[in-house]
């Protein structure tokens, strides 16, 4: 039986949501072969970059810290994203305050076994 291998989740955080989310897309394409499941914390004030597609799975969470109270949703969505097992995984948070707690949840079942913490922009 062949391994499966971790997939990568970037977190990014800071800024306002359209830049976090122009990160993201912008990082997507240099991957244009790959599969990508974004959770984006927030919901876009004008016109969304990303849309879910064939390359793209996509989920917006209503803004709040969700690794406090929002841990349920934050669940349920990362579920969801990595049942297909994409190539990789962008998290966008607004604040970095939360940051530790995110990663320290990524550490844990079943996370830790399906996830690889690939690296952290902070806009």
């Amino acid at each position: 039986m062949q391994a499966v291998s971790p997939v990568p989740v970037t977190i990014v955080t800071g800024a306002d949501y359209a830049a976090r989310e122009q990160a993201i897309a912008t990082a997507i394409a240099s991957f244009p072969d790959s599969a990508h499941a974004v959770l984006l914390e927030g919901l876009p004030q004008g016109n969304a970059l990303l849309h879910p597609s064939a390359q793209i799975a996509l989920q917006r969470i209503a803004p709040g810290c969700i690794c406090c109270a929002g841990q349920l949703t934050l669940k349920v969505s990362l579920n969801r994203l990595l049942r297909p097992r994409p190539a990789r995984l962008w998290l966008a948070m607004a604040s970095s305050a939360h940051y530790d707690s995110l990663c320290e949840l990524l550490k844990n079942a079943p996370y830790s076994e399906i996830l690889l913490a690939d690296q952290h922009i902070s806009l």
